[in-house]
């Protein structure tokens, strides 16, 4: 996320890649103005065009929509070219990456700046692609803000570890190819799954594939699919991989917080009850709250975060798009991982 100008108001920025436009969603709300260069349908003698303006609309509506990469943004035009366009007339900004916009709000929220700041600080972060697999099967992930998104499922043409070789080297190849595709906007791969099929793989890449053989670290799971690579999420060998990952750092927390969870004298709280009274005593050290529990019931949940904030405490939304958040949501969409046991 690229910021050009702020003031009291207004902050104009340019989204630098598709989980910004994801961070975007969370940040304008109902009432707020978005200003942006677009085409409206204009119709003439000579017959109807598209012409291009700048617009300011009081949003309505928004939604990100990751197939295609877009944030849809609807509301009533409240300034523009007036012999053009009609003032309080509906129009539908679609925002891609690298489009510029400016967001006006009566009053920045403090939790809204940062999810901007960790929109700056994900922009760092390296590309990851994963590809895990087995003897008969690979899925290839990207690691995103949002959580993570299939690129591919490629099956062994042959009958698991029967195949003939010829079958084995189309196997590899199609895995390949995929990664290939991906490699203008990866820095590192992580090849990973379970017994000694990843193994093979890797050999086969170090022949084949040396550019990619490079950027590429092995890794043991005991699942494959979305299952290996969360469990990838909670091993320490990753971490210099994937740094500071939103995905990894949210299902760390939460796997950290089951276990409190599961001690006889754990430190933890949850439910919104036990997690307020956790906080009055100045004993959270980790507030973990759902983007549903969030943003269903807005003012109360940020007293409740400025609190914890003003006692010390950190904050950590968890994303909706996170297989991991269903624990939390489970538990009432908050909870808490504490200094010290209350009673």
């Amino acid at each position: 996320m690229f910021i050009i100008y702020r003031d009291e108001k207004s902050i104009k920025l340019k989204p630098e890649s598709i989980e910004d436009l994801w961070h975007l969603e969370k940040i304008i709300k109902e009432g707020d103005e978005v200003t942006s260069v677009t085409e409206r349908r204009r119709e003439e003698k000579s017959g109807v065009f598209r012409e291009k303006m700048t617009l300011t609309i009081e949003v309505e509506k928004k939604e990100f929509h990751k197939d295609y990469g877009a944030l849809k943004i609807l509301g009533i035009i409240k300034k523009g070219p007036e012999d053009k366009i009609s003032l309080d007339s509906y129009h539908s900004f679609k925002i891609n990456e690298r489009d510029v916009l400016t967001i006006k709000k009566e009053k920045w929220r403090k939790h809204e700046l940062d999810i901007l700041k960790d929109a700056k600080k994900e922009s760092k972060q390296p590309k990851i692609t994963i590809a895990i697999m087995d003897e008969r099967k690979a899925e290839v992930f990207t690691v995103k803000a949002y959580g993570l998104e299939k690129e591919a499922n490629i099956n062994l043409p042959g009958k698991g570890k029967y195949a003939e070789k010829s079958d084995k080297g189309k196997y590899y190849k199609e895995i390949t190819d995929i990664l290939e595709k991906k490699n203008t906007k990866t820095d590192r791969y992580i090849v990973a799954g379970p017994g000694f099929e990843p193994d093979n793989y890797m050999n086969y890449l170090e022949e084949k594939n040396k550019k990619i053989y490079k950027n590429t670290i092995r890794l043991k799971t005991n699942n494959t699919g979305e299952q290996g690579v969360y469990e990838l999420m909670k091993q320490d060998e990753i971490d210099r991989v994937l740094q500071e990952s939103r995905l990894k750092e949210e299902t760390k927390l939460i796997d950290e917080l089951m276990k409190q969870i599961g001690r006889e004298k754990g430190k933890s709280a949850y439910g919104e009850k036990e997690v307020e009274k956790a906080v009055n005593y100045g004993a959270v050290e980790k507030l973990l709250i759902t983007e549903n529990r969030l943003f269903g019931e807005e003012d109360k949940m940020i007293k409740l975060m400025n609190k914890t904030e003003q006692k010390n405490g950190e904050i950590k939304v968890i994303s909706n798009e996170n297989p991991e958040s269903e624990k939390l949501e489970a538990l009432g969409g908050i909870a808490a991982i504490l200094r010290y046991k209350i009673d």
